[in-house]
This record gives C-alpha cells, sequence and structure tokens, in this order.
C-alpha cells in the first residue's frame, strides 16, 4: 500500500535551503540521504554524489531545484529510465521541471 522511510535511501536534488532543510528532517527517519547539487556545502546530513548515481540508487527522488532555463525539463525520459522501477518521484519544485510527456 505505501512505501516505508525507514532503512530507505533518499535522494535529494537541489540543496539550498528547503533541501537542507529536508535533509535535515530525514535524519530522524533513519534513511541514507544522497544529495545532488551544482554546489557543495557542509552538511552532516547526507552524502554528495553524482547525477546517474543518486538517480540509479535512490528509492525516493525529491526535487528542489529552481525554474529556470537550465532546469526545464532536467527530469526527462532518459532521467527516468535511470531511477528503481519501484522508486518514486517526488517534485517539491516547479512543474517545468519535469518533462510530463516522459512521465507517460
Amino acid at each position: 500500500m505505501g512505501h516505508d522511510l525507514i532503512g530507505a535511501t533518499v535522494g535529494i536534488v537541489g540543496y539550498g535551503h528547503i533541501g537542507q532543510a529536508v535533509a535535515k528532517i530525514l535524519s530522524s527517519f533513519g534513511v541514507t540521504v544522497l544529495i545532488y547539487n551544482r554546489t557543495h556545502y557542509e552538511t552532516a546530513y547526507g552524502e554528495y554524489v553524482d547525477w546517474d548515481t543518486l538517480f540509479k540508487t535512490a528509492d525516493f527522488v525529491t526535487l528542489h531545484l529552481a525554474a529556470v532555463p537550465e532546469t526545464t525539463k532536467i527530469i526527462n525520459a532518459e532521467t527516468l529510465a535511470l531511477m528503481k522501477p519501484t522508486a518514486s518521484l517526488i517534485n517539491l519544485a516547479r512543474g517545468a521541471i519535469v518533462d510530463e510527456e516522459a512521465l507517460e
């Protein structure tokens, strides 16, 4: 019915103020946190990894990106194909980040 966070791996794409807050909250659930961000900030709440590793490994991927031309449809068919069949994508950013046609 649902998915359990305990023991899961959560990938955070975008590690600004919101991504950092999400990582801090997730740390209390006993999850492994993977982070992809163009800039690395000091953190005790996760591990920085490359794009492909995050999408191939995570059970849940949360998006926290600004809607700018560089991020428009950054989540596309190629990115979705990297994900585990059982993984969940959670878009907490703007709709333009995800190529909705690729979700079909």
